[in-house]
Formats: C-alpha cells, sequence, structure tokens
C-alpha cells in the first residue's frame, strides 16, 4: 500500500481555519463591522467547510485506491474512476478524483499529493 497523498494533520486540518475564522471575527469587530473582513469570513467558512469534508488520504493497492476516513480505509476499484485526476479549481495544488458512481465517500474527493524531495549537489 503506497501512500499518493500528503498525510494530513490536525494542527492544518482545524488549527488554520480555527485561527482565520478568529481573526476574521476579530478583524470585524476591530473594523466595526467593514464590509471587507465580513467578507472574509463569509468566503473562508464555506471553504473550510469543504476542505474539511472532502481532502482524504489516498493510498495505492494495485488495482483499487483506499481512501481514509476517519479511522477506516473505504476500498474503491479503479474501475470506479471517471476519467483522469485532474487539478481541483476550489483548492489551488491538489487533485481531484470523481467516481463513476457514488461512493461512501461521495461522487469525488480531493487529495494534496506527496511531496518530492530532490537534494541537488553543487
Amino acid at each position: 500500500m503506497e501512500l499518493l497523498s500528503n498525510k494530513e494533520s490536525n494542527q492544518y486540518k482545524y488549527g488554520f481555519p480555527t485561527a482565520w475564522v478568529g481573526l476574521c471575527l476579530i478583524a470585524v469587530i476591530l473594523t466595526k463591522f467593514h464590509w471587507f473582513p465580513l467578507i472574509m469570513l463569509l468566503i473562508g467558512i464555506p471553504f473550510f467547510a469543504y476542505a474539511l469534508v472532502k481532502v482524504k488520504e489516498v493510498y495505492d493497492c494495485g488495482t483499487s485506491i483506499k481512501v481514509k476516513d476517519g479511522d477506516n480505509f473505504i476500498d474503491i476499484p479503479i474501475s470506479e474512476i471517471d476519467g483522469n485526476v485532474e487539478l481541483s479549481s476550489i483548492i489551488q495544488g491538489y487533485y481531484r478524483i470523481s467516481f463513476k458512481s457514488e461512493t461512501k465517500v461521495g461522487k469525488h474527493i480531493v487529495f494534496h499529493p506527496r511531496y518530492q524531495y530532490v537534494f541537488f549537489y553543487s
């Protein structure tokens, strides 16, 4: 089982959205409800909710992929993937996998590919 995506840490998954919403709320209060922090708050909340639900860890198992959903793994055959893996238009740098039919994780998932570390010698 080879990991295809980065492991999502709880610090990034919950900490960053909490800090974003908190700082936007502070900005809203300090600016006496100016429109710009309100828009940032209204854009951020649905974005982070989408990312929390759809971003998953993905593993390659040869004839299927395993998607980590909480503590469980959901096995999805490669034949269920609808077309190519494409870049996500909502979350930059992430990839989207669409499925032919509804699965336990939905009609699609989003994942961040593993980092490639390359050392250059001079």
